[in-house]
């Protein structure tokens, strides 16, 4: 079984002084916790697909629609990334 969720950004939202263009996340969960199945979300922007975010219990992968493979990381190259090149918001 799974679980289809869409989330929605409105393409009037303003942030950082530029408008931000209209994304759309599916997200196909498992009925479980990960074990052998990876969680998928499909990404979209302006209703173009970006690509799929596979997300398992070793690793993180992307796989961008004009390929078939994926970029995988491991949980700690993908912790070390996002600290170096993500952009620090507070929660």
């Amino acid at each position: 079984m799974l679980l289809r969720t869409q989330l929605r950004r409105s393409t009037t939202t303003q942030a950082y002084g530029w408008f931000m263009p209209q994304h759309e996340i599916e997200i196909e969960l498992p009925p479980k916790s990960v074990l052998n199945s990876d969680v998928v979300f499909t990404v979209r922007s302006d209703d173009q697909l970006l690509g799929e975010l596979l997300v398992s219990r070793g690793s993180v992968a992307w796989r961008p629609a004009s390929h078939r493979r994926e970029f995988h990381l491991e949980w700690e190259t993908f912790d070390e990334v996002m600290r170096e090149r993500g952009r620090s918001r507070w929660t």
